[in-house]
């Protein structure tokens, strides 16, 4: 409000000298200089009141999304009990495990957590979720593999984060049968479905 007062202040009379001097109406009555600034104060008035309601918009929205709990996967009771060994602000969807001697490195959407369970043991609570065993050290995500390479007689799974992992035979087969990589002939590389 502040601004539309100091510009209707500031532009009316300049508008209406100039309807007097430039455009020769015959308007030099006070009233007429009052009706200008009040006329002034109107068009500024729209302007600002669309940003300001943009603004308020805006924060409600922010307000509103953030009040808004992320939306939580139903999960299995075996699922849950693998989630509930992370770290609590890591507990989101499960992307990768990967072994570290009597650890598994866990990667979810929010970050990673170490927990101390044996890789079998892991393996056995993830057999519940969307994912494979693709090598003796490593579990990925069905929806993290972009493709499946072969590099020499060696293959190697390249995942939506830029992460390579090696692919065993039997890593290979168990994508496959599950429909993740097809097989191309032509480059040798197995690429997601």
């Amino acid at each position: 409000m502040t601004a539309v007062a100091v510009l209707s202040v500031t532009l009316g009379p300049v508008v209406w000298l100039f309807n007097i001097y430039v455009m020769g109406f015959r308007i030099n009555q006070p009233i007429m200089l009052f009706q200008h600034v009040a006329m002034m104060a109107m068009i500024c008035a729209v302007p600002v009141c669309v940003r300001a309601y943009l603004r308020w918009s805006v924060r409600r929205i922010q307000s509103e999304q953030a009040n808004d709990p992320p939306p939580v996967p139903e999960l299995t009771v075996v699922q849950a009990a693998f989630i509930q060994r992370l770290d609590p602000d890591k507990r989101g969807n499960i992307r990768r495990v990967s072994a570290d001697d009597h650890q598994v490195h866990v990667w979810t959407e929010l970050g990673n957590s170490k927990v101390r369970i044996r890789f079998s043991d892991a393996l056995k609570e993830l057999t519940e979720f969307e994912g494979a065993r693709i090598h003796r050290s490593h579990w990925v995500a069905f929806s993290r593999i972009e493709r499946v390479e072969q590099e020499g007689r060696r293959f190697v799974a390249r995942l939506v984060c830029g992460a390579q992992l090696p692919v065993s035979q039997k890593g290979l087969e168990t994508l496959q049968k599950a429909g993740v990589v097809n097989h191309s002939g032509a480059d040798q590389a197995w690429r997601t479905a």
